[in-house]
This record gives C-alpha cells, structure tokens and sequence, in this order.
C-alpha cells in the first residue's frame, strides 16, 4: 500500500485525473454488467460498454501524458544544474514521471478488459423487436380537440 502511494504521489496532478477516470471507469463496468445481463436493449449495452472501454482507454492515456508531462518537468528542472548532477536528477525524474504509466495501466486494466468483453457479450445479444419502436404512428393528419 505504501507503494502504491509513493506512486501517486511521485505521478503528481495526473495522478488525480488517472484516479477518477478509474473510478468512473469501474463504475462503468457494473452499469454495463448490469445493462448487458438485464436490459434487452441490444444498442443501449453497446453503448455502456463502449463508454467502459474508452474510460479505460482514457486512464491509459492520462498515464502517457503524465510521463511526459513529467520528463518536461524535469528537463527544465536541469537547466540550471551542474553537468555532473545531471545524470543523476534526470534518472531519478524519468523513473518518478514513469510512475503515471504504472498507475494509468494499473487504474486502466480492468474496465478496459470489462469493455470488451462485455462488448463482446453486447454484439452476441438478440435485441427485443419491441424496445425502441415507440408507438405506432396514425395515418394522416393529426386531429387535436377530438
């Protein structure tokens, strides 16, 4: 657990963004659990998983620009220093900013795995002929005040 704290907290600000992409992305995941097991709406558990995957897909993004944002970071942060400091400094900072790839891959796996398997599930689903139709439409004019 100490770890994992050390991680969040060397990631820096992204690493809030990666923590709620997660969460949104795991309560995605049960909405689209739900949807896929108990609606018969073929294209509503598409949609749920899709929006699953690309949360988590978004997590792992988050990941890649808080590494890069964070080399940038260190990068200017040697400018100013002595030739045989850094080294030293930008080892130390790549292997801080490579914390938001663990913590994005970490916070990104499961919906992504729940995306497409339940998307899978979606495709496979048989669509109930009366969900979506609304009511048949009357022919001809409207007829208001009869």
């Amino acid at each position: 657990m100490a770890d994992l704290w050390m991680s969040f907290r060397e990631c820096g600000v992204m690493a809030f963004v990666i923590l709620f992409l997660s969460v949104l992305g795991l309560v995605a995941a049960v909405a689209s659990l739900a949807v896929v097991l108990a609606v018969q709406n073929r294209r509503l558990a598409i949609g749920v998983s899709i929006l699953t995957l690309l949360l988590g897909v978004g997590s792992l993004t988050a990941g890649a620009i808080g590494q890069a944002w964070g080399r940038i970071v260190v990068e200017k942060a040697i400018a100013g220093v002595s030739p045989e400091d850094v080294s030293v400094i930008r080892a130390e900072g790549y292997k801080e900013a490579g914390k938001c790839v663990s913590l994005g891959e970490g916070g990104g796996a499961l919906p992504i795995v729940f995306g497409l398997v339940l998307l899978g599930a979606s495709f496979l689903k048989k669509d109930d002929p009366g969900l979506g139709r609304g009511r048949p439409r009357a022919s001809g004019p409207p007829k208001f005040g009869a």
